[in-house]
């Protein structure tokens, strides 16, 4: 967490924040070992855009639309909260000014967000799941021959050079929605038409019911936990087990036979 539906989420409300709200300073936490971001604008907008789990942050100059870009990564438990009035939260580690006192925070309390002035997406990453639906197919087919797609599918599922924006939810709710076997290589699970367009489609549900709103992360407009966890028919429901990376896999409990 957050995954590809968390990160667009929070980048929506940046721009809804951004309709009505002019900034005079950017802040960032003693604390925080990423790099500081050098402002010269006096009065700036904030944008943002996404693709998969990354952040796109456009800090625009209100007089002269001079512009700069901010790449970031939301870590483990990365998320934006507008602050009106009260304390700044905790674990804010960027913090962008209005002029009247209100605060646009980056929280994160585990501190593995990470950010860099950059005008381009990271060259790791592959297309988007959800926006970039055809591209994210053809990149998978073009690869299938290469060794990494020995492993099984739901290995690869977390690599996002070939899955951007995927994560442990949205891994276990695909594979359990499209009756795939977790445990065959992924050269062959990626054959499962099924299973590919649910890449596109189980995100978009999540994507509509406000994100997982799991452990630490809050949909910025509602808080709604209920629904969510009703929608889910696998993750934290059914069998599971710890991967290569120490996270945990759910799984339908008829393919533990076929386990590897």
């Amino acid at each position: 967490m957050p995954e590809l539906a968390e990160v667009k989420i929070m980048s929506e409300y940046i721009n809804h924040i951004n309709k009505t709200e002019t900034f005079i300073g950017l802040e960032k936490s003693k604390e925080n070992k990423n790099p500081k971001i050098d402002i010269d604008f006096k009065r700036f907008t904030v944008s943002s855009t996404s693709r998969g789990k990354e952040l796109m942050i456009k800090i625009t100059d209100t007089t002269t639309k001079e512009s700069k870009k901010v790449l970031m990564g939301m870590g483990m438990s990365g998320n934006w909260v507008f602050i009106e009035k009260g304390p700044t939260p905790k674990h804010a580690h960027l913090i962008f000014h209005t002029d009247w006192g209100g605060r646009l925070c980056m929280v994160d309390f585990r501190r593995f967000s990470r950010w860099k002035e950059s005008d381009a997406w990271s060259n790791n990453r592959g297309p988007c799941m959800l926006t970039e639906w055809e591209d994210f197919v053809t990149n998978l087919l073009n690869n299938s021959h290469k060794k990494i797609f020995d492993k099984p599918i739901y290995e690869l599922m977390l690599d996002q050079k070939y899955f951007n924006g995927m994560g442990n939810y949205l891994r276990a709710e695909i594979l359990d929605r499209a009756n795939q076997n977790p445990f065959v290589p992924a050269r062959e699970a990626i054959k499962n038409n099924n299973m590919l367009s649910l890449c596109d489609a189980v995100v978009e549900e999540a994507y509509q019911l406000g994100g997982g709103q799991l452990s630490q992360w809050i949909n910025p407009y509602f808080n709604d936990k209920i629904s969510f966890r009703q929608w889910m028919k696998c993750y934290t429901k059914k069998e599971s087990l710890k991967d290569k990376s120490g996270r945990t896999f759910w799984y339908d409990k008829k393919y533990i036979t076929n386990k590897k």
